[in-house]
């Protein structure tokens, strides 16, 4: 008899990249679209911090452990983790010049960050001993970047709302990452190495099938909920009253 929920697993993780994708795409383009990168700049933000922490917890495992990386099982930590780090930079870039930064700033980091994806790729080789160090800096160092560059634009509220909303969304998408790799014989004591992890014992879990659904899920759900709540730049207060229309000055 079939494996049923095997066979599901192994179709959502060939059909999942291409809707994360397509979700990607569909993001960026409300940078211009839908109210542009002013109207969307937290929705942005907030799928690009998800993005970004998802996918550098995808890669941060398997470039810790030694033995994930001689298995092919972990292709999907690779491909779907360079990509969702990728998205995560350009989001994040589009929902900063929304935010009030200018673009030909936004536009430097987003091309920083590509050219930073180049360290990590090279850690994934077996000769590499660097583990999980890339990855955990290039994360470190985009929550840095985004938070200096939203307080120095005085957007803090902003920012406490990108990032309460993109951890949430992380959370529960790597939380079911975590249980169905232990549940499947995987270890989560790679995350704890810094360096190369060199026992076979402690392979982290693989992205699969059902880690995917809730990686879609949450982000979708991060990016629509950010939508509601906008985030372009309000007009700030100057305390003055309002001047009178011509209808409510007073005769005479």
């Amino acid at each position: 008899m079939p494996n049923i929920v095997n066979d599901i697993s192994i179709g959502l993780f060939f059909l999942l990249p291409l809707v994360i994708v397509a979700l990607v795409i569909v993001a960026l383009v409300s940078g211009f679209a839908f109210g542009g990168a002013r109207r969307n700049a937290q929705a942005l933000l907030t799928a690009g911090l998800f993005s970004l922490l998802t996918g550098g917890f995808y890669l941060y495992g398997l470039t810790a452990s030694y033995y994930a990386k001689q298995d092919n099982a972990y292709l999907g930590n690779i491909y779907v983790g360079l990509l969702l780090l990728l998205a995560g930079v350009w989001m994040l870039s589009v929902g900063l010049a929304g935010a009030g930064l200018a673009k030909w700033l936004a536009g430097a980091l987003s091309v920083a960050g590509i050219v930073g994806v180049v360290p990590i790729y090279g850690s994934l080789s077996l000769s590499s001993t660097m583990g999980g160090v890339a990855v955990a800096l290039y994360v470190v160092v985009g929550l840095a970047v985004v938070a200096v560059a939203l307080l120095a634009l005085r957007r803090g509220a902003l920012l406490g709302r990108a990032l309460a909303l993109g951890l949430a969304s992380t959370v529960m998408t790597l939380g079911v990452y975590g249980v169905v790799g232990v549940v499947s014989g995987r270890s989560l004591v790679a995350y704890l190495q810094p360096g190369v992890d060199q026992l076979v014992g402690h392979k982290p879990p693989t992205v699969e099938g059902f880690s995917l659904l809730a990686c879609v899920i949450a982000g979708v759900a991060a990016y629509l909920i950010g939508r509601g709540g906008g985030g372009g730049r309000e007009a700030p207060s100057t305390g003055a009253p309002v001047a009178p229309t011509p209808e409510q000055a007073p005769a005479g």
